[in-house]
């Protein structure tokens, strides 16, 4: 995981136009539905669903987009494309989406207590 910060707020800034009130909305909003979302993609890989899998990285990958987190991004492309038979791989991507879901919640709630 990295120590470097991996939220960009910036885009979320310009869409909102600089309303701090919007910002922090959508903020909480991601933080309130998006570590279930990893859960379930996690609980897919385990199951071998492939399909929900896919459907959640596909999901998610707009929302941590907006929270710029572009290597997130990455790995969810990595998720949401990736060969079904390549395990391995699925299992190391869900596994750093999970490190990289610790920092992105920790970062975002300390944008929230500023």
């Amino acid at each position: 995981m990295s120590t470097m910060p991996i939220v960009d707020l910036s885009t979320l800034e310009q869409i909102s136009m600089g309303d701090e009130e919007m910002m922090r909305d959508i903020v909480e909003t991601f933080l309130s539905e998006t570590p279930s979302q990893i859960d379930a993609m996690s609980k897919a890989a385990d199951c071998s669903d492939f399909k929900a899998l896919k459907m959640n990285a596909h999901k998610v990958k707009s929302s941590v987009a907006l929270m710029g987190c572009a290597p997130v991004v990455e790995v969810l492309r990595l998720l949401e494309y990736g060969d079904d038979a390549d395990t391995e791989a699925t299992t190391k991507n869900i596994r750093q989406l999970q490190q990289y879901s610790v920092q992105i919640i920790s970062e975002l709630n300390a944008y929230l207590q500023q």
